[in-house]
């Protein structure tokens, strides 16, 4: 292997975690590889591609990735590659291409995942697995199977079925690689599910996330600020960080540049590539190129297109040594000498900040990674980020700010409305998409176009053909539609109907929960059976089961995502030095000896009451509380509901170091509040659970265990007041106490209104 791997890439030795996921490929395996940004994922599939008969399909997320990747393989004398894309505009040259690749002339296809939902392209491959196999399916960024799958591209979360089915030849499967530079476990197991990678081997991780080069700061700033921060960081900090001048660190020389990359969340307005590069042009004199995956206002879309393959060139061949760009760019680009990245706002996830931070030091020479955060109103950031605040809320709040009241937390989340635009609103899509299919309950084929009240509910960052994608993918995780294509020149969907019947959906959507959360899907199997016992049509039935489908779905991963950016938050507002966002970063990241016991958590029949309980009992330290809060935020991403995470969540929470006490009790709440209404946890159980927990935060910070008692008992549930007057020591069993004499009063005043007994007028 070694010998190839000198031969071909000319390439001395293997580097971590490369020559075991070569191997898998080889021996016909799944695997999923997760090795930090630069570590050398690409090389894995290209080599074992080269070393297996047959052809390879690789699924990339964005054109630039893959031009970038076509001109890696030309520059080692690998050619016979295409990018099979929207940029090949005439018809006629794109089934040229299509017919050439069923011919199997092309070595390595880079198509988007949307490609797969294409009859043109599902035929080709046909024609091309007759004579030729496939050798490796490859997902390259996988995590953008989790992290767009849910938001704005559909066709990722059908990659697992749809590229095993059409890329089969004589029986045989091909293995499936992917790869991604970081991935917080919640992302690591959408990723696996969405993409049916079963083997428990499959998983490839390294010893450590740590990348040492890189060195993290936090610039906090008002948002009216934040452009002259952006000015001050880039025009005297980062000279003298580098221990050079400004005009020296801004030159292009070849492989000597120090080039960087400047992250905004959008491309128009105040914060938008436009704006901002056009800032730094006029007041620091700097050569910028601009960035993204939508053209700017104005700008003709071929144009723009045209733009953007020579910004990309130019900045990779260090003739740009700046760029100002969204997410959609540099996602595995290989520039091993980009010096530095800002983000201009806080990114959704510490993960999404870690894997475009990865960007910078690839060398594995020193880089600076910044977030220049604006938190203005830290009252609304707690509303909004609270657990048990829903989407629609935030949604309805977002709507009543001003453009200029926004800052760091509402650009972020007016993202995360779009993606999540609330049960009632995508339960009306489903039941628009269902009118226009008709009878649903028999096997069949249906021509589809978008229903004119989905066009009319679509907007400038809301397509109608996204919104109707996400409707029929609803409709086929309860098993309605088995399999659709889109014709996207037509704006037309072609849609398979499965039949299936009630018991039938009823099952299909008890193993779609149970690969989230086996201890929540009995108690879903039981809503969803109570179904069958009332007397719905099938078009009622389904319509039920897709509301029982959302709010699952929001429950978790609407929730969960959520949980993501106030993690990434957190990170930014209680790690003021680099050591500190480092140690954040590597404890959300990496496994611990916690994370065995939270999985056995999360598999408990029991919902882990009793181990929760155990886990926290071996936490010794402030510094292991740090660590265990570490891990349950990565696991809270995946089962934001989950009561015993969010337990543990609370408790690690005040007993770390740098504790935030509102976190705690937000989570505590959200914690009891989950047990009782949605895993089926008998009253007792839960307060008990309470009462427990109530006892260690006692011990730590005594008001915020009595401002929970308070909450608590607010609740007028006399079991709850007396297990707490039970299990606490008497400075919180009199909040509860008090609660009982007060009802005692009121019902001797109902049952004798003339003895108005003044002893019990407290």
């Amino acid at each position: 292997m070694e010998y190839f791997l000198q031969y071909l890439f000319r390439k001395p030795y293997f580097w971590e975690g490369q020559y075991d996921g070569i191997t898998r490929a080889i021996q016909g395996k799944d695997a999923l590889l997760l090795l930090p940004t630069g570590a050398g994922k690409s090389l894995v599939y290209q080599l074992a591609s080269l070393l297996l008969p047959g052809r390879t399909v690789v699924i990339d997320p964005i054109i630039s990735l893959m031009e970038d990747q076509i001109d890696n393989l030309a520059m080692i004398g690998i050619d016979r590659t295409i990018a099979i894309t929207s940029q090949i505009d005439d018809p006629d040259d794109r089934q040229r291409a299509l017919k050439l690749f069923g011919q199997g002339e092309y070595l390595f296809a880079y198509v988007a995942p949307e490609r797969f939902q294409t009859k043109e392209f599902r035929d080709s491959l046909r024609t091309l697995t007759a004579h030729t196999p496939i050798a490796l399916i490859v997902v390259d960024e996988a995590h953008c199977v989790s992290e767009w799958g849910h938001d704005f591209r559909t066709a990722y979360l059908n990659i697992g079925r749809t590229s095993r089915q059409y890329c089969e030849s004589n029986g045989k499967v091909p293995p499936l690689v992917a790869l991604t530079g970081t991935a917080s476990r919640a992302v690591l197991k959408d990723v696996q599910r969405e993409l049916m990678i079963e083997d428990f081997d499959a998983i490839i991780t390294p010893k450590s996330f740590d990348r040492k080069e890189l060195q993290f700061h936090i610039i906090h700033s008002t948002s009216s600020e934040k452009t002259a921060r952006l000015k001050g960081y880039l025009g005297q900090k980062l000279p003298n960080l580098f221990n050079t001048t400004f005009s020296s660190l801004y030159q292009t020389r070849g492989k000597g540049t120090y080039s960087g990359l400047v992250f905004c969340p959008h491309v128009g307005g105040e914060f938008g590539v436009v704006r901002v590069s056009d800032e730094l042009m006029k007041d620091l004199g700097i050569s910028v190129g601009i960035y993204a995956g939508k053209e700017p206002r104005g700008w003709n879309p071929d144009r723009w297109e045209r733009y953007k393959r020579r910004v990309t060139k130019e900045f990779k061949h260090n003739k740009t040594p700046l760029l100002v760009c969204t997410k959609a760019f540099a996602m595995g680009i290989d520039k091993p000498n980009v010096r530095y990245t800002i983000h201009f706002g806080i990114p959704p996830s510490i993960e999404s900040f870690y894997q475009e931070a990865g960007r910078a030091g690839r060398d594995r020479k020193t880089a600076h990674c910044c977030i220049i955060v604006s938190i203005d109103d830290p009252e609304r950031a707690k509303k909004l980020l609270n657990p048990n605040t829903k989407v629609e809320e935030i949604d309805e709040i977002l709507k009543n700010i001003r453009r200029e009241e926004n800052d760091d937390i509402t650009r972020v989340l007016y993202f995360h409305t779009n993606a999540f635009r609330g049960i009632a609103k995508e339960k009306q899509d489903v039941e628009e998409v269902l009118h226009h299919l008709g009878d649903v309950s028999k096997k069949g084929e249906r021509i589809l176009s978008i229903p004119d009240r989905i066009n009319q509910t679509a907007d400038e960052d809301r397509k109608p053909r996204e919104i109707m994608e996400k409707a029929l993918h609803r409709l086929s995780l309860i098993g309605v539609i088995s399999d659709y294509t889109i014709d996207y020149s037509r704006e037309e969907f072609t849609l398979k109907l499965s039949g299936a019947n009630k018991e039938e959906i009823l099952e299909t959507y008890g193993k779609y929960v149970a690969s989230y959360l086996y201890s929540r899907s009995q108690a879903e199997i039981e809503k969803a059976s109570q179904l069958l016992s009332r007397s719905l049509s099938h078009f009622e039935f389904i319509m039920e089961m897709v509301d029982l489908l959302l709010h699952f779905i929001y429950d978790v991963i609407e929730r969960g995502r959520r949980r993501a950016f106030y993690e990434m938050l957190l990170a930014c507002v209680n790690s003021p030095t680099d050591k500190a966002i480092r140690q954040r970063i590597l404890r959300y990241l990496e496994a611990t000896e916690y994370s065995e016991v939270l999985e056995e958590i999360i598999n408990d029949e029991k919902v882990g009451i009793i181990k929760c309980r155990d886990v926290f009992g071996i936490v010794r330290s402030p510094n292991e509380a740090a660590e265990l809060r570490g891990q349950v935020s990565r696991y809270l991403e995946s089962y934001p509901d989950h009561p015993a995470l969010l337990m543990l969540r609370a408790l690690s929470e005040i007993y770390s170091r740098d504790k935030n006490s509102e976190v705690a009790k937000q989570n505590f709440m959200a914690a009891i509040y989950s047990a009782l209404t949605k895993y089926g946890l008998s009253d007792y159980t839960v307060f008990d659970f309470a009462a427990w927990a109530i006892l260690n935060i006692e011990n730590r910070d005594l008001e915020l265990a009595k401002e929970l008692v308070f909450q608590l008992t607010k609740t007028s549930n006399r079991i709850l007041a007396r297990i707490l007057i039970e299990k606490l020591p008497i400075e919180l069993a009199e909040i509860p106490a008090w609660f009982l004499l007060a009802n005692l009063n009121h019902m001797i005043l109902d049952l004798f209104p003339e003895k108005r007994v003044q002893k019990w007028r407290i």
